[in-house]
Order: structure tokens, then C-alpha cells, then sequence
């Protein structure tokens, strides 16, 4: 049987995650999805909370009938050299990583271990779609509408607009 692990922070789940989760569980058995820096919470670049964000993951695959996917967490160790045997030590046993991360990939492959690039999908982005919550534009079209509903129901967008204005903190600006 053949895992594989999909790591991301999920600042929201978005319909790029849910593709790549799509394309990935056609090459393994069974797919980890670890939520990382589960710590990080209320800020304008993570605005959502762990427990959100496993959330957000649990309607979208279960809107999906995706049944052969786990969810863990995990918190950010910010020591590259010691990330990957953390991960490692931290969640089941799993045979190739997807990602779309260059730092996620890079230290996965100093490991030896397999990854398959995912295929980064132009405009669809976390960081994106929180400017477009926070400038109050068009941010729906490229989420699963039950993530969209969530979002709605914690008030999330005006979190995400607060975030900003209390911290006077802006993302790179849209294209």
C-alpha cells in the first residue's frame, strides 16, 4: 500500500488544494494531509485557526466523497535542518510527498525522499484570495463552496479585514 503526504497551511483551502488532493490520491493508496504551522493563527497571513482549517480540509474532501485521505497537524519547528525527520517522527509512515513548495521539495529531496511536484494553478492562491477578502473583491470563485460557507459562518472575511487594519500589514498587491 502506497501513502503519500500533502503538506500545506491551508490560509484558506482553496480549489488548487483540493485539485492537487484530486490528482494525488491517483497515484497512492492512502494521502496524509498535514496542516502545518498549526500555530500560527489570527494574523493577515494566517488568519484561520487550526482547528478552522482542519475544518475547511474535512467539508471540502467530504463535499468530494474523498474517503482515503487522514488530516494531521503539526506546528512549525523553523529549523529547515530538522523539519523533515520532524515531520517524519510526527505523522504515519508515507512513501512520496506532493508539493508545490520549493522549500518543501527541496528539503524532502536532500531526505531521498520521492516527491512529485504539483502543478501550481496561475491565480489561485491563499495569499490571493485573503487581499481579495480584505479589499472586499471577488474571493469565492476559486474556493469549494462548502469552505465558502464556513468561512461565512466563523465571519471569517471580516477577520481577515481586521487582521489587516489592525496591523497595518499588507500582501503583495494583486496582479
Amino acid at each position: 500500500m502506497t501513502t503519500g503526504l500533502f503538506v500545506g497551511r491551508f490560509q484558506p483551502f482553496h480549489n488548487a488544494h483540493l485539485i492537487d488532493i484530486k490528482n494525488a490520491i491517483t497515484e497512492v493508496d492512502k494521502l496524509i494531509i498535514l496542516i502545518g504551522s498549526s500555530q500560527y493563527k489570527h494574523a493577515p497571513e494566517n488568519p484561520f485557526t487550526v482547528e478552522e482549517r482542519v475544518l475547511m480540509v474535512q467539508v471540502a474532501l467530504h463535499s468530494e466523497n474523498i474517503k482515503n485521505c487522514s488530516i494531521f497537524s503539526l506546528e512549525d519547528i523553523n529549523d529547515d535542518s530538522k523539519w523533515v525527520d520532524y515531520v517524519s517522527s510526527n505523522i504515519p509512515k508515507f512513501d512520496i510527498i506532493f508539493s508545490g513548495n520549493p522549500r518543501v521539495i527541496r528539503l524532502f529531496r536532500e531526505k531521498n525522499i520521492p516527491v512529485r511536484k504539483v502543478k501550481h494553478i496561475r491565480n489561485i492562491s491563499g495569499t490571493l484570495i485573503r487581499e481579495r477578502m480584505n479589499l472586499s473583491m471577488e474571493w469565492k470563485i476559486d474556493m469549494p463552496l462548502d469552505v465558502i460557507k464556513l468561512i461565512e459562518n466563523i465571519d471569517g472575511i471580516n477577520r481577515v479585514k481586521r487582521l489587516f487594519r489592525e496591523t497595518g500589514l499588507r500582501e503583495p498587491k494583486l496582479h
